[in-house]
């Protein structure tokens, strides 16, 4: 794995502990209200990039983000309208932060162990299952804030990053995780 995956790993699951930890002190509303401001900077960062903008700083730190030959600030796009569903739907900080492990630590190590791994998934050849482990075992940090359903949440949330599907795991990941925090 090369030293930019690894820097996205890191800011991929210190963005989102950094997220949950804010959240705890300023609440729910004013977390909420800073990600809508970070999405709208994220469009216009792209908006610019794509028009062949220099962004100075900003084109550094999307150096160390975002991976080759990809949309300018796409990860960290969804990522956010990903955080966004989870501020919009659920209400309790434990649910908003059992969610938000989701897409922090459990995406985060999946990678990270995934890229390691020696047996492919047989419906995704691309994903392993030692980086679906990884998801189930780090998303289950949502023990932590809802107990025994943060441990079925991460299953579900692991087979469904997974699956290759054409939408951003950083939305289809928060999306499944509302809804079975919605339901259970």
């Amino acid at each position: 794995m090369n030293r930019v995956e690894m820097f996205r790993r890191a800011a991929h699951v210190g963005f989102g502990l950094g997220v949950i930890l804010l959240t705890y002190f300023i609440g729910a509303e004013y977390m909420k209200l800073l990600l809508v401001l970070l999405f709208l900077f994220l469009v216009v960062v792209m908006d610019l990039k794509i028009k062949n903008y220099d962004l100075w700083i900003i084109d550094d730190l999307l150096a160390l983000i975002e991976r080759p030959n990809s949309i300018p600030a796409y990860g960290a796009f969804w990522y956010t309208v990903g955080l966004l569903l989870i501020f919009s739907t659920l209400s309790s900080f434990n649910e908003i932060a059992a969610s938000t492990v989701m897409i922090a630590i459990g995406d985060g190590v999946a990678v990270l162990v995934g890229k390691w791994g020696r047996i492919s998934l047989p419906y995704n050849r691309a994903k392993t299952l030692e980086g679906l482990l990884a998801f189930m075992v780090g998303g289950s940090a949502a023990y932590f804030f809802i107990g025994l359903n943060g441990i079925i949440i991460a299953i579900v949330c692991g087979i469904v990053e997974s699956i290759n599907l054409p939408i951003d795991d950083n939305f289809t990941v928060p999306l499944a995780s509302v809804i079975l925090v919605r339901m259970l």
